[in-house]
């Protein structure tokens, strides 16, 4: 049919493998991942559920970039919920087990430096958040990004989708 779209088969990591990937582990958690947490969006709001829960109990822990909290609370920021964004700030600077990381010259010497990333294909402020996992020792990174799919090892990478 002209103009029909085909639709993308979406599947999802299964609980198992994602606690076998995180657990014990220091995640540096992607801004999508909070975003599908944030504003319900199927089907990934079950498993950032899932992630955040066993967070919080200290199954892993976890590292957020500020740039990813920015980018977070700029949602309600579009909707002109200037209070809905600073509880949603307040809730990740304070969540159990996160670590949030700003942008030092730490972070930007570690930019290029790990080989398990392709650099070149990441965008500027993506490769900002991932050198804030990596000045927190981040030992996997979870993001559901198609760039950072691309562009990071697949040891080092975990995605809700298959």
């Amino acid at each position: 049919m002209a103009g029909s779209r085909a639709r993308r088969t979406i599947v999802l990591i299964d609980y198992r493998k994602l606690k076998k990937r995180l657990w014990g582990q220091t995640v540096l958690i992607d801004t999508n991942i909070i975003i599908y947490l944030v504003e319900e969006i199927p089907p990934y709001a079950d498993l950032a559920r899932f992630v955040m829960r066993n967070l919080e109990d200290s199954r892993f822990s976890g590292v957020l970039s500020l740039i990813s909290v920015a980018e977070v609370m700029q949602g309600p920021l579009r909707k002109k919920q200037s209070g809905l964004a600073q509880e949603v700030k307040s809730y990740l600077l304070t969540f159990p087990n996160i670590t949030c990381q700003g942008i030092d010259e730490r972070v930007l010497d570690l930019m290029g430096r790990d080989s398990r990333v392709s650099w070149k294909k990441l965008r500027s402020i993506d490769s900002l958040i991932v050198s804030c996992g990596l000045a927190r020792n981040a030992t996997a990174v979870l993001s559901n990004d198609l760039r950072w799919k691309r562009a990071i090892s697949s040891d080092f990478m975990v995605s809700f989708d298959l």
